[in-house]
Formats: structure tokens, sequence, C-alpha cells
């Protein structure tokens, strides 16, 4: 009887230790967001077979916000040759995460300058996380 009385209080102990855990962890929100009016230039420069000194630029993000609306230019994003760019947004928290990718194999490579808007974005802080290009940027709106 001893016991099944001490099993019965590790286990309710053990379930109180674990609601304590669970309920200091931030959930993650993940939230798909909208983007439009995606368009980039032609190559900045290409290289068939070794990556040319306009190539090693490092890549850079200017961005404005306007109306709910962010406007980001990613320059000298590394992307395959005539390739249609893709870009996709997710809100998680406060960290809007961003993939930029072209589709398919490719025999070259290229810088080119990326603009798209993010539509429905609230005023606040937040941090840009540019995952293919490994860019990390806070940014307050």
């Amino acid at each position: 009887m001893k016991t099944l009385k001490l099993k019965t209080a590790l286990l309710a102990l053990a379930a109180v230790g674990m609601l304590s855990i669970s309920s200091c962890e931030k959930e993650k929100e993940v939230k798909n967001l909208s983007v439009s009016n995606i368009s980039y230039t032609d190559c900045l420069s290409a290289s068939k077979d070794t990556f040319s000194k306009d190539l090693s630029d490092a890549d850079s993000i200017v961005y404005s916000y306007q109306n709910h609306t962010l406007y980001i230019t990613h320059h000298n994003l590394l992307v395959g040759c005539g390739e249609d760019v893709h870009v996709d947004v997710q809100l998680i928290n406060d960290t809007i995460r961003i993939s930029e990718w072209t589709d398919g194999y490719v025999d070259c490579v290229c810088k080119i300058d990326n603009s798209f808007q993010i539509n429905d974005l609230e005023k606040g802080s937040y941090i840009l996380n540019f995952i293919n290009s490994e860019i990390v940027l806070p940014i307050n709106l």
C-alpha cells in the first residue's frame, strides 16, 4: 500500500513538472505570408565553369515599409541562370523566414537583384531570415 502511494505521488510530481516545463516554452506560431510582385534582373554576371570575381560580391538587403507592406530587394542573390525565381515567406513568432530559389537543373549560376513585397504585415520588430543566403537582419517597422 505504501509503495502504491509513493508511485502515485511520484507520478503526480512528474506530471506537475512536465506542465511547468511546457508552459515556459514559447509555442511556435507559423503563418504563411502573402508575397507579390516578384521581379528580378537578368544575370549581373555569369560563368559556366568557375565563379567570376563578380560572383564573389556579397549579397545585401534593402527594405522599406509602407501601408502594411514590406518591400524587399535582395541584391546579388546567387541563382541558376535564366530560371524563374520563386519566393516563399513564413512568419514564425517574430521571425520572417524567406526562401528564394529557382527550379530544376542548371548549367550555370549568376547573381541577380530580386525584388518582392510581403503584404498584410503589421508594424513591429522582426528578424528577417534569408534561408538560402544565411542573412539574418533585425528590422523595426
